[in-house]
């Protein structure tokens, strides 16, 4: 099972001092002690009197804060993203709820970095963002009214996770260090690249069929090992395409 006070909380923009401060606050209730804010804005200065006061008592973990100017650094040694988000559209399915997120991470190993990703407070993660995350998470909210407060959606996700920790759950053994983030991007430009080259991708919208690889691998949580695997297989496609390329 995933540790929760190894896990990170990420926070896209957020615009308020007072909601990071309350960010703050229900992370320590339910034990997880890592924030890092992607290009905090606004009046959101986490080190702010207002922060600090709607944090009561979790002043440590404003001020352990890291700050990221970019989504994909934030992710960057980040085994398992999870990107929270209130939006249903075409191409997010299937979508976990956070009991369903706490029953996925359960069987992964203690030594898997979690990052939880929440959006703005008025719009959320862009799909650009999303695509970032292995998986996406909602909160089954009323459909006529799906917006939530940003610590009200944090602390939500955690005390499910917080919930799963306490129970026994199969792990996936002998899977080896879960790839990172940056190791999955790697791939994904990678395949990209490749299969371009080969003609596999519409030109004109190579997104489609790559967001879909985005939620295969993101769903598999592949090991550093098969990530190396896969890229020697485009490697290997790439070559045998410039081959072709020179023949009469």
């Amino acid at each position: 099972m995933i540790r929760t006070d190894s896990a990170s909380i990420i926070l896209v923009e957020p615009s308020l001092a007072v909601n990071v401060g309350a960010v703050a606050r229900a992370m320590k209730n339910m034990g997880f002690a890592r924030l890092r804010l992607v290009q905090p804005g606004g009046t959101s200065k986490h080190l702010s009197d207002p922060a600090r006061r709607m944090s009561a008592g979790s002043e440590e973990i404003l001020e352990q804060a890291q700050v990221f100017p970019a989504l994909d650094e934030a992710l960057a040694d980040i085994h398992l993203a999870a990107g929270c988000t209130a939006r249903r559209g075409q191409g997010r399915t299937p979508l976990l709820t956070p009991r369903g997120l706490s029953e996925y991470v359960s069987r992964l190993g203690p030594e898997t970095r979690l990052g939880l990703v929440f959006g703005r407070e008025d719009r959320g993660l862009t799909n650009a963002e999303l695509d970032l995350c292995n998986l996406v998470v909602t909160v089954p909210t009323a459909r006529e009214h799906t917006s939530l407060n940003l610590a009200q959606a944090v602390l939500l996700v955690c005390y499910e996770l917080r919930i799963g920790a306490t129970a026994r759950a199969p792990r996936m053994r002998g899977r080896g260090r879960p790839a990172t983030s940056e190791e999955m991007e790697g791939l994904y430009r990678h395949a990209r690249e490749v299969l371009l080259r080969i003609g596999f991708l519409d030109r004109q919208n190579p997104d489609r069929i790559l967001r879909v690889l985005r939620r295969i691998l993101g769903r598999a949580v592949p090991n550093s090992r098969e990530i190396s695997i896969l890229r020697g297989i485009l490697r290997q496609m790439d070559w045998y395409a410039g081959k072709a390329d020179k023949e009469p």
